[in-house]
């Protein structure tokens, strides 16, 4: 069962995953941004999850920040179905996911300590990095602002206002 964008339904019947329309025969529930999200999508996965189904996250983020203004993301629902089920769901698939890391990190056939994660959260891409033995830059366009990222007990290797500076910090530019 996907709680997600066509996007992601194509991509995983494109790799050849049948999706549910029964909670009994879902095996597997996969949480994702949805801007369609309704009662029956999250009733279903409810409902698979109490019939044995394994529950996993793209991503723990509770709102994606754009042009508009935040909208709600896969984290949030995640919030609710965890307070329906009563336990924290099977994992996540993406950032800050170390298996994300290493599945692109080898790949790009890269070695960590040479191999920049550049993002916006701190919680989940320079999480990510940091516990992958990579290095870190946290660009100030998006969900993480510099107050934060001074508090923050993770700190990045770079910090820079936009990704136009990038080439400089790393000597390039």
């Amino acid at each position: 069962h996907l709680i997600g964008e066509p996007y992601l339904e194509r991509e995983l019947t494109d790799a050849g995953l049948t999706l549910s329309s029964s909670p009994s025969e879902t095996d597997v529930v996969i949480v994702s941004l949805d801007r369609d999200l309704n009662y029956a999508k999250l009733h279903h996965a409810y409902e698979a999850a109490r019939s044995g189904a394994k529950v996993y996250a793209t991503n723990p983020d509770l709102v994606c920040p754009t042009g508009q203004g935040d909208i709600i993301d896969a984290g949030a629902t995640v919030a609710a179905i965890e307070a329906l089920m009563g336990r924290r769901i099977d994992g996540v698939f993406g950032k800050p996911s170390l298996g994300m890391a290493e599945t692109a990190r080898l790949r790009t056939r890269s070695v960590p300590r040479e191999t920049l994660v550049v993002g916006d959260r701190i919680e989940t891409d320079i999480a990510m990095g940091i516990q992958a033995g990579m290095r870190t830059a946290l660009v100030l366009s998006g969900a993480t602002d510099r107050q934060r990222a001074i508090d923050s007990d993770q700190q990045p290797d770079f910090t820079v206002s936009s990704l136009s500076e990038l080439p400089r910090v790393l000597g390039a530019g």
